[in-house]
């Protein structure tokens, strides 16, 4: 039986679903009105405050939609949130696009957000029958700073430019 996965844009992350799920909420909502109660929908989450927080916003949405929802936030890293809704212990999880690309998948970087998405949602099918959901409408890109002086010093005005003097 296929499995889902939610994302957003290759640098955020989105809910990662199971078809169980996904089925559970449809379903919960025609039980709820028969008066007839739903198993409860797993929420997971990595180990970090970003992905804390959106792990519960999920929950406190479902909850709000009238869902029973059971939490497993802090599972580890990307290897634990996905051994876990695999093995169906949960149903749902944020996942960024870019690390499921790179570390998930290990395909190699790409640059087109539409083809990152377009990419993982294929191999994710196919590899783990599971679907990403629509990208989330937020961005988690990455950046480096340093003072004006600094990059006018050592002539740093790229990433490339940074790599050169890096050892």
């Amino acid at each position: 039986m296929p499995r889902s996965v939610a994302t957003e844009n290759p640098h955020m992350p989105s809910p990662l679903i199971t078809r169980a799920g996904a089925l559970s909420v449809m379903c919960g909502l025609v039980l709820d009105a028969c008066g007839k109660r739903m198993p409860s929908i797993g929420i997971g989450s990595k180990n970090f405050a970003e992905e804390l927080l959106l792990g519960e916003m999920y929950a406190r949405l479902l909850e709000h939609a009238g869902l029973p929802v059971q939490r497993k936030l802090n599972l580890g890293g990307t290897n634990i949130a996905m051994a876990s809704i695999v093995r169906g212990e949960i149903d749902i999880y944020p996942e960024y696009t870019g690390t499921a690309l790179l570390t998930q998948l290990k395909l190699a970087p790409l640059h087109d957000r539409a083809a990152v998405y377009q990419t993982v949602r294929r191999e994710y099918r196919d590899r783990y029958h599971l679907t990403w959901l629509d990208p989330a409408p937020m961005n988690d890109t990455q950046a480096l700073a340093t003072t004006t002086q600094n990059a006018q010093r050592l002539h740093l005005f790229t990433l490339s430019e940074c790599a050169r003097l890096a050892p």
